[in-house]
């Protein structure tokens, strides 16, 4: 068992990247912020102080960790990394047309949907309290979540979307604090 599902989470998607703009691929690729998602960043950030959040561990991409120093800054809370927390390794799908990826297919020198499931999992293993978290990463990393906890279709984050993760019992349920954009 994975110690954070004792506990209701927060999650939240990184900002705006180029790619993201573009609706390509971006998987590992170590892209920063844009100016519209280091905006999108500060905006969500500020929201954040309506919530008891009391650890901040994200991705180390770029992208995710951008993003999570915009929330530590207005949090003051230190962030910790976890690399099992990036995104999925597209291999040669990167910079592609998002709209024409398999996601269950192995791509070209990229991760397979469950060796990225089984990362994911084993980073989300490393997050530890004091609780509530706040988990800053991708659009991945919330299908995996999602699909652990209540599966179902995928319904993907905008970018800067936080979502609280509530535990009832042994029931889970989601919903929207901070739309994206």
């Amino acid at each position: 068992m994975i110690p954070l599902f004792e506990h209701s989470f927060y999650f939240m998607r990184h900002g705006r990247t180029d790619a993201n703009a573009r609706d390509i691929v971006c998987g590992q690729l170590d892209l920063p912020l844009d100016e519209e998602g280091r905006a999108q960043a500060t905006r969500s950030a500020a929201r954040l102080m309506d919530y008891p959040i009391a650890a901040i561990w994200c991705s180390p991409l770029k992208r995710a960790r951008a993003t999570a120093e915009a929330a530590a800054a207005v949090l003051n809370l230190e962030i910790r990394e976890v690399p099992d927390l990036m995104e999925r390794d597209w291999g040669k799908l990167d910079g592609t047309d998002r709209a024409d990826l398999d996601r269950d297919a192995t791509p070209p020198g990229g991760e397979s949907p469950e060796d990225f499931r089984t990362r994911t999992l084993r980073g989300l293993g490393q997050v530890e309290g004091p609780h509530p978290v706040l988990i800053v990463a991708h659009a991945g990393t919330s299908r995996v979540i999602q699909g652990e906890l209540t599966g179902g279709d995928f319904d993907r984050p905008l970018n800067t979307e936080v979502r609280h993760w509530i535990k009832d019992e042994d029931r889970w349920t989601c919903r929207t604090l901070i739309p994206g954009s």
